[in-house]
């Protein structure tokens, strides 16, 4: 029973140490995942907590001035109307928060995914990007797009909601 398969060799220092430099890749590559995940609950729950927070504080207090000054707010005529576009504008504030922070949310876990998706190899870079790793990254960065969007539209509604409020309680 003879075999055409190459009898294994006791590998060289050269290999050895290749090798060795292919693991501490590989584990730089394992630790660059552990951090991303981290990052993406860190980020998720800031994100929410952060413009959500604002734009309920915002309906609180415009709810708040709104039935402690109705007799008053009553007798002026379109201050009413005012106050029902102050609430509307926050309220759009809350729903692109929450858009924000579901996009912001999708962008990290495909770029997590495209971490997923690089090849290890034993030759140098030691890793390289797979299959899939550019799109995941391309719909990563779709999805930051929209996050920064539409946080920086719910951002404008706080603005906006903040100065006409201040327009009806002078």
């Amino acid at each position: 029973m003879s075999s055409n398969a190459p009898v294994p060799s006791e590998p060289t220092e050269w290999q050895k140490q290749q090798w060795k430099e292919a693991e501490r890749a590989h584990d730089r590559q394992d630790e660059a995942i552990k951090s991303h995940v981290g990052q993406v609950e860190a980020f998720s729950i800031l994100g929410i907590r952060t413009l959500a927070l604002t734009a309920a504080g915002g309906i609180a207090a415009a709810l708040g001035f709104y039935s402690a000054n109705y007799d008053h707010l009553s007798q002026v005529p379109g201050a009413l109307q005012v106050i029902n576009g102050i609430l509307a504008v926050l309220f759009t504030s809350m729903l692109a928060t929450l858009l924000s922070t579901l996009a912001a949310y999708l962008s990290q876990i495909y770029f997590a995914h495209s971490l997923y998706s690089r090849k290890r190899t034993y030759t140098h870079p030691y890793v390289e990007n797979g299959d899939r790793t550019d799109r995941l990254t391309l719909f990563g960065n779709i999805w930051r797009t929209i996050a920064i969007v539409t946080a920086i539209f719910a951002a404008i509604c706080l603005c906006v909601a903040g100065f006409a409020f201040l327009g009806v309680a002078t």
